[in-house]
């Protein structure tokens, strides 16, 4: 029997390729591309039904401008406008997949009847928060939560964006509109990407915010 030996070549180089492309992002080979195929897998038999244009999906909204922002110096928080589910649940089933190490009892969550407000532990890091926001999205349906950040220089409000799977859009205190790619390398690119076309409706967000029933 001949032995192929190129082939065998090739596929040792594959494989140690691959043991290099894990160690060198672990974050986009075990998280994010799992779980982006995952969706696609699920959404795959029903392409083309819920949005005429999903071609869009893994593409970045563009961006002249970018606002740094100091992520270890903010309160982080989810303000959840209506469930039925445990806040508690949805937290715990999703640490396991974060990049961070985080206890389910270094999150304060503050309840009364169907919404709640969870404050996220300080050193949660840029990429885990904004997944959290995504999740959050994902469990409860759209325009049922988002997420803040506030600090001394500067607040902003986010959430899913409904026309794609990979973008999350919101706006700061002073109404300057942003994007957040969760497929780029969140860990270094801290930033929003500042954008006053893209399409945001703020309005179920401000007026949750500043009546909901917490304050």
């Amino acid at each position: 029997m001949h032995r192929y030996y190129i082939f065998e070549g090739l596929f040792v180089l594959l494989g140690l390729a691959l043991v290099a492309s894990v160690l060198k992002y672990p974050k986009d080979i075990l998280i994010t591309l799992p779980l982006g195929i995952l969706k696609r897998v699920l959404l795959g038999p029903f392409h083309g039904l819920f949005d005429s244009d999903t071609n869009k999906d893994d593409k970045p909204y563009p961006s002249k401008e970018k606002l740094n922002v100091d992520f270890n110096d903010g309160e982080k928080l989810i303000f959840v406008i209506s469930t039925n589910k445990s806040i508690e649940v949805i937290i715990d089933d999703f640490l396991k997949v974060l990049t961070g190490n985080y206890l389910i009892d270094e999150f304060s969550i503050v309840t009364r009847e169907k919404q709640a407000i969870v404050k996220f532990p300080n050193h949660i890091n840029f990429y885990d928060f904004h997944f959290f926001v995504q999740h959050f999205n994902d469990e409860l349906g759209n325009e049922k939560s988002f997420g803040v950040f506030k600090s001394y220089k500067l607040d902003y409000f986010v959430f899913q964006d409904r026309e794609t799977l990979n973008n999350l859009i919101g706006f700061t205190s002073d109404k300057k509109y942003f994007s957040i790619y969760m497929l780029d390398n969140l860990d270094e690119n801290q930033y929003l990407k500042l954008n006053q076309k893209l399409k945001i409706n703020r309005v179920w967000v401000e007026q949750y915010y500043n009546h909901e029933v917490f304050k």
